[in-house]
């Protein structure tokens, strides 16, 4: 051994084991040394390996590893590979849920990556990201450099997902109100929806005759609630409801009734004409005319006359269809005026 040379003495029990160290020698000067050194268990097919490093004259580092086989015989020379040094800083960063990213630090051309013991993948960078975790669970990351054919030493870290956040949904609230304008043919529906913690995505109200089976959807905006059905049956009862949809369903208001009105009722009058006199004199006359019935009773019916030059006219009843009255006392050579007459609830 030179000056500022070191002699290391390895030795394995087969080509591919790992070399073990037996001693290690430095030395200041350049006297020989001599020294015995038992092997653990020997083999028959160990190699012995020296390993020399040293300086030379320019401070550049010499590095020489001899190797002998069993036999001592033939001597040959590999050089001892560089160390393929494990991953550094390995940490578990950005953790969710479901997902977590992993760092760590090295100069390693490649990596080995596991989670939980499966099959490694192998990563060019110093990063890898895992998704589709499981929520609330415990995973163990492990991470080794590769190094020419050479791997490192396994490193590792733990971790465990975030717990599933649970989300308590706050459903709209929905209230039916009475039923205002009803018709023989029409309502307005009314009621109120107040938002949850959810988007709305349909609202308004059913409505049906109470006696049907299926329900009539009408969409209403805003927060009160107003919708006007026509269509509808004359004295019939109609139930409906106020509604709201969300992702998680429908909410349902109360079930309300109203009634249609009856259809109301158009009035026909009766016919009423009015003929000429007959049978005049000098003191008496025969008023003729007709009368068609409507769809309200007749109550009285006749002529009403007076002198055409008098304001007030007097009454006289007359029955039948075709109608006629004898007008009597009449003044002589004075003109007349009469007209047939019809009295209903409606009027005359």
């Amino acid at each position: 051994m030179g000056t500022n040379e070191s002699l290391t003495v390895k030795y394995r029990e087969s080509v591919d084991a790992e070399w073990i160290t037996l001693a290690t020698y430095t030395a200041a000067t350049v006297d020989w040394t001599t020294d015995s050194i038992a092997l653990p268990n020997p083999s028959s097919t160990y190699q012995i390996g020296f390993e020399s490093v040293g300086v030379d004259g320019y401070g550049v580092v010499l590095d020489a590893f001899y190797v002998y086989d069993a036999d001592g015989e033939g001597g040959t020379t590999e050089p001892e590979p560089d160390p393929c040094d494990a991953p550094t800083a390995l940490a578990a960063n950005n953790i969710t849920e479901t997902t977590a990213d992993i760092t760590w630090t090295g100069t390693a051309t490649s990596y080995e990556v596991r989670l939980n013991g499966a099959a490694a993948e192998s990563v060019s960078g110093t990063t890898k990201q895992y998704t589709g975790l499981t929520a609330n669970t415990a995973y163990t990351v492990e991470v080794r450099a590769v190094c020419e054919g050479q791997t490192s030493d396994w490193v590792s870290v733990q971790f465990t997902t975030l717990e599933e956040e649970v989300v308590v949904v706050t459903p709209p609230t929905v209230s039916t109100l009475a039923a205002t304008n009803i018709t023989h043919e029409s309502a307005v529906l009314n009621g109120t929806i107040t938002a949850g913690n959810e988007t709305i995505t349909a609202q308004g109200f059913m409505y049906k005759a109470t006696a049907a089976s299926g329900w009539t959807t009408v969409a209403a905006t805003g927060t009160t609630l107003a919708a006007t059905v026509t269509n509808l049956t004359a004295e019939t009862a109609y139930s409906f409801k106020a509604f709201a949809t969300t992702a998680s369903g429908t909410v349902e208001g109360t079930v309300m009734t109203f009634t249609t009105t009856a259809a109301p009722v158009v009035i026909v009058a009766p016919t009423v004409t009015t003929l000429a006199a007959t049978n005049i004199t000098h003191e008496s006359a025969v008023l003729n005319g007709t009368i068609t019935a409507g769809n309200e009773t007749i109550t009285a019916q006749g002529f009403m006359y007076k002198v055409t030059a008098a304001a007030d006219w007097t009454t006289v009843a007359a029955t039948g269809a075709n109608i006629t009255a004898t007008l009597t006392a009449l003044t002589a050579e004075t003109a007349y005026s009469f007209k047939a007459f019809a009295t209903t609830a409606s009027g005359t």
